[in-house]
This record gives structure tokens, C-alpha cells and sequence, in this order.
């Protein structure tokens, strides 16, 4: 090998034959070696270098798949995240409106995982909200109701009607001993507003104003009245506002009140600045402007919005004159009631006596129903006639009829109809106990009356002089048809006149007529 090695390199795979220093031939033997050994000797030569370029090789193809960036990217990207939120707020103002626009079209599609997910915080908010608004209205509803029947409310509404002014405007004009209506919090050096509070019903003023409007009214009073630095201003009187006012180290509280005050507000302003400055001194101190870090201030703020109202002296309770006038007033609609429905009582039972036929006997309220016992013909009117007629209801009216046969002309007349039946030419009258009839009727219907008139209760005679046979009415009427016809003779002679055997044979038929009814 060693020979081998000392053998010069022809650049093909073979090694030449040694040569001497001399240039002669050593060794005639030559050496060649094959593919397969040549790439055996690479490999244990180069296979560290090899593996690592193709380490490197896979490497480069990976990071030119999208795969893997995706997959490098998830594993940095949340410290990346952590590290710039961390330094500033760039980055939530680059993802803000993609985050915005994402939120938009999700609850654009779907809502309701939104509106699961935000459930428990609105629903006790909107019912807080309800809750003070409901109690707000019913305290208002109840200084109008408290004021709206009062002598001294006609009063007040006419000075409403005087000045202009709404009803509900004047009540509170003279109910109201003071209300705070407005809270600014300022800052002591530069005097601009840090937070700002406003009552319900009340239009707000602009913060800026109303820091500029008292921080030149405080160097004017400092200028000129020669006050020091630390004097400060306390109390503003504007028309009908008063504006209180309480200085802290950092900040002042400044309070808008409409009417007079009571002397313990000023001690509510006190502990209100004082706990502003104990628990956001450093807010205080940091302040540059910006009134976002003192945003938790507005509850304390709130607080002061105090109210309070006249306390009124009564002789006499409202509750009791309220309940003396229910009580007036359900008396009233009782007896009016009763007086009502006593009057169609007896109107129901005048009508009941009025009827022919109808008896009552007993009357009175029983169970709060009215009942009425009597006697009834079976021929006069019924009874649930009668109260359809009046405005009493059939059910609160219990009716118990006992029959019997009365002996009023009309009934009488009805009854004796029913049983005799008369024909229409005839007619039947009572009077004084004696039925009478007139009129036309058969000579058999005549005979048969006659027989059962006298069984009619109430009837002690029976009078048909003015009733007239049919049969014998007939006859006489065709014997007086044949009196007045007249047959014309010869002068003295029995023969018949010229013409006249028309009449001739006109009486022949009147006397067979005249046979037939006398038959």
C-alpha cells in the first residue's frame, strides 16, 4: 500500500507503476481501482460532510414551504405578542379594526353565542337600570298625585299659566328645598375639568366653560380684592343657582345646586375630595390632561347628587282623607244602587198588578234576590213578559204562580170564547155578571150558547136579545126582496103588460128561495 501511495495519481481511477528517482522502472505491477470501491472510499472519507449538507439541503426546501412557516410563526408569535404589548400599544391599534370588522360579521351571522356569552353581565345591569328608572317615575308620579288635588294645585297651575312655565316646573319650584344638580372635579393648577357628573333631567354644561368661567372669576377675585394664592373662592351665587366649592392639594370639587342648600352637603363635598385625593393621589399627581385615569371618580361624584324636599305640614293626614272619600264614595254608589234597584223593584211590581189575571200576594229580598209570590189565570199575560220589560235581570228574580180563574171582564169574555166558540158575526160583552151577545150567529150555535153560557164562571145571566138567527134573518130579507117587487098588468085585464115576463119569472125564483128558507 505503501507503494501504492508513493505511485503517482493519472486523474482516471488508476494509479501508474512507481519510478525510481532515476526515472527507471521499480515496479512493473499496477494498481486499479473499481467504481464501487472508489465510492466506498468517498463515503468513509466525506459521509460526515454529506449528511450535513443534506441536513442543510432540507432545511432551506422546509423554510420555502408554507407549511413551515405557518408552524415556526405559531411558536414565536405568542411571545412576540407578549413582548410588544408589553413595550407600547402599537400593536393593539394594528389589530383593532381587523378585530372590530372580525367581531362585526361574527355576531352578523350568528348573534346568539354573543348574546349568551354577555347575559350575565346585562342582564343585572338592565335590570338595575329598570329598577332606577321605575323608582324614579313612581316618586315623580307621586309628588304630581300628592299636588294634583290640592287647593294650592289650582293655584300652582295657574301661575304656570301665567308665567309659561310647565305644571311639574312650579311644583318644583315650591316643593324643592335643594337639589344638586351638577359635579365638576378640576384640576388646582391648570383648572381644567377631570371628571364631570350630571343629575337625570338635567342638561349639562360644557366642562371647559364652566372650568374657564370660575378659574377667571377666581384670579379676578384674587386680583382684585388682594386674597393670597391660598385663598380660594367658596361660594357663587348665578340667579337661582348656588355653586359651592372645596378645595383639595390637587384638585377641587365644585357643585351646582339649585335652591338652598342644607349645611350637611358641605360636609358630603368634604369626604368626597378628601377620599379622591387618598385613594388617586397618583392619578392626581400624573395627571397631564388626559381623564381617562381618573374615570373611577365618577361614582364619588355621583354621591353628591343630592336631592331634598320641603317637608309639608298637614293638619290631616292624605292617606285618611283618601280613604274618607273611598269610603264616602262607596257609600254613595251603595245607596245609589239600592235606590236604583228599589225603583225597579216597584216599577216590575206596578206593572204586575196592572195585569188582568195577575194577583200578587207576598214580596220581598231574599240570598240578595228579589222574590214575589201570586195567583195567575192561565189566561193572563205571563209573568217573564212582563220583567223583559224592565231592566231586572230573570235571574235575580225568583217567581212562584199559583193558578186560578179571575173574574175580570176581559177574562171573562176570553174564557167564554174559548168555550163557545162564537162565529165571527157574533160578538160577546160582560158586564155586571151577564154575558151578552150580538150580532148574527146559526140558529144552532144560538141554542147551544144558551145551554153552556150559564156553566161560565163568573157569568150569572145570559143575554142573546141582540143575537139573530142566520135562517131567519134570510127569510126576511127575501120576503121583503119579494114585497118590493112589482108586475106590470093590462088595464082591466089580467094579462101581462108588454115586458114584463122578465119580472114575472124573477119572482117565481124569490118565492122558490122564499120555500127553501122556510123549509
Amino acid at each position: 500500500m505503501s507503494e501504492a501511495s508513493a505511485a503517482g495519481h493519472d486523474g482516471d481511477g488508476t494509479f501508474g507503476p512507481a519510478t525510481s528517482e532515476a526515472g527507471g522502472l521499480d515496479n512493473p505491477l499496477t494498481f486499479e481501482l473499481v467504481d464501487d470501491e472508489l465510492e466506498e472510499l468517498r463515503r468513509l472519507l466525506l459521509a460526515p460532510e454529506r449528511d450535513h449538507l443534506a441536513e442543510v439541503h432540507q432545511r432551506v426546501e422546509q423554510l420555502e414551504t408554507r407549511e413551515y412557516e405557518v408552524e415556526h410563526l405559531s411558536q414565536v408569535l405568542p411571545d412576540a405578542v407578549a413582548l410588544r404589548a408589553g413595550q407600547d400599544n402599537q400593536l393593539a391599534r394594528a389589530l383593532e379594526p381587523t378585530v372590530e370588522e372580525t367581531l362585526r360579521g361574527s355576531i352578523q351571522r350568528d348573534p346568539q353565542p354573543f348574546a349568551d356569552a354577555l347575559f350575565p353581565i346585562f342582564g343585572p345591569a338592565i335590570r338595575k337600570s329598570i329598577s332606577e328608572a321605575l323608582s324614579s317615575m313612581l316618586e315623580s308620579v307621586n309628588r304630581s298625585i300628592e299636588h294634583s288635588l290640592t287647593v294650592q294645585s289650582w293655584k300652582w297651575r295657574l301661575e304656570a299659566w301665567r308665567t309659561g312655565k310647565s305644571f311639574s316646573e312650579i311644583v318644583l319650584s315650591h316643593t324643592l328645598a335643594y337639589r344638586v344638580e351638577q359635579v365638576f372635579l378640576f384640576d388646582e393648577e391648570s383648572g381644567t375639568a377631570m371628571q364631570h357628573a350630571v343629575a337625570e333631567a338635567v342638561d349639562a354644561q360644557d366642562s371647559s366653560l364652566v372650568s374657564s368661567m370660575l378659574t377667571a372669576i377666581q384670579d379676578f377675585a384674587q386680583d382684585s380684592f388682594g386674597a393670597g394664592e391660598q385663598d380660594t373662592l367658596a361660594t357663587m351665587q348665578i340667579g337661582e343657582l348656588t355653586v359651592w366649592i372645596e378645595q383639595g392639594p390637587h384638585a377641587m370639587l365644585a357643585a351646582v345646586i339649585r335652591g338652598i342648600p342644607a349645611p350637611e352637603l358641605r360636609t358630603v363635598m368634604q369626604d368626597v375630595i378628601e377620599t379622591i385625593h387618598l385613594h388617586f393621589k397618583k392619578e392626581l399627581h400624573a395627571y397631564q390632561g388626559d381623564p381617562a385615569p381618573l374615570a373611577d371618580t365618577k361614582p364619588l361624584l355621583d354621591a353628591v347628587l343630592l336631592e331634598q324636599y320641603k317637608e309639608k305640614e298637614r293638619k290631616t293626614p292624605l292617606a285618611l282623607w283618601l280613604l274618607l272619600a273611598l269610603v264616602l264614595a262607596a257609600l254613595g254608589l251603595w245607596i245609589f244602587f239600592s235606590v236604583r234597584d228599589n225603583l225597579r223593584w216597584k216599577d216590575y211590581l206596578n206593572r204586575l198588578e196592572a195585569e188582568p189575571g195577575l194577583v200578587v200576594t207576598e214580596t220581598g229580598r231574599a240570598g240578595g234576590d228579589w222574590f214575589v209570590h201570586g195567583l195567575r189565570d192561565p189566561l193572563a199575560r205571563d209573568p217573564a213578559e212582563v220583567l223583559a220589560q224592565t231592566p231586572l235581570r230573570p235571574e235575580d228574580v225568583r217567581a212562584r204562580w199559583q193558578p186560578y180563574q179571575a173574574l175580570d171582564s176581559a177574562l171573562v169574555v176570553r174564557r167564554a170564547a174559548q168555550l163557545l166558540a162564537p162565529p165571527p158575526s157574533a160578538t160577546l160583552r160582560y158586564e155586571a155578571g151577564t154575558l151578552s151577545a150580538s150580532g148574527t150567529a146559526p140558529g144552532a150555535w144560538i141554542e147551544e150558547a144558551r145551554q153552556r153560557a150559564r156553566f161560565l164562571p163568573g157569568v150569572l145571566a145570559y143575554d142573546d136579545a141582540a143575537l139573530e138567527d142566520d135562517a131567519a134573518l134570510h127569510f126576511r130579507n127575501l120576503a121583503a126582496a119579494l114585497e118590493r117587487q112589482a108586475i106590470g098588468f093590462l088595464q082591466g085585464s089580467t094579462r101581462l103588460a108588454p115586458g114584463q115576463e122578465a119580472a114575472l119569472d124573477t119572482l117565481i125564483a124569490g118565492f122558490r128561495r122564499l120555500q127553501a128558507a122556510a123549509d
